[in-house]
């Protein structure tokens, strides 16, 4: 798989910090990347990603509490924006939370994967080595 892009843009979610360095070394050979809020990783949409991983809850900025469910489904509202970018749309997107299963029918909508915390470091490896293969669009 060399020469593949294997660079992951990961959304934190509120709390996220204790655990970030445990999912840096499980994920090392992904080169990821950390975001402290959305419009910290929306500036960064074009830079190459292979893969975004977003969470439900983050800080809305530079979304409003409506848009985001009170705050709750900050990573669904991102998504729309990867999807409308034209260099971004067809990324594999990661819904990675533990309040995933409060939002079901947005979920469905959106048709993006979820890995529901908490989850082991071979669970998130194996999800997205997934991602990475899928075929692109051409």
């Amino acid at each position: 798989m060399s020469g593949t892009n294997r660079r992951i843009a990961w959304l934190k979610e509120d709390g996220d910090d204790p655990v970030i360095e445990g999912y840096r070394l499980v994920l090392s050979d992904y080169k990821p990347d950390f975001f402290s809020t959305p419009a910290e990783l929306l500036e960064h949409l074009n830079d190459g990603y292979a893969l975004f991983v977003l969470p439900m809850i983050a800080r809305p900025e530079p979304y409003s509490r409506d848009e985001t469910h009170g705050g709750y489904a900050v990573g669904l509202r991102v998504a729309i924006d990867i999807r409308k970018n034209p260099l971004t749309k067809d990324t594999p997107i990661l819904i990675s939370s533990a309040t995933a299963l409060l939002y079901v029918d947005e979920l469905k909508k959106s048709n993006l994967p979820c890995l529901n915390k908490p989850y082991t470091g071979q669970e998130l490896r194996t999800t997205i080595g997934a991602l990475l293969q899928q075929p692109r669009k051409p």
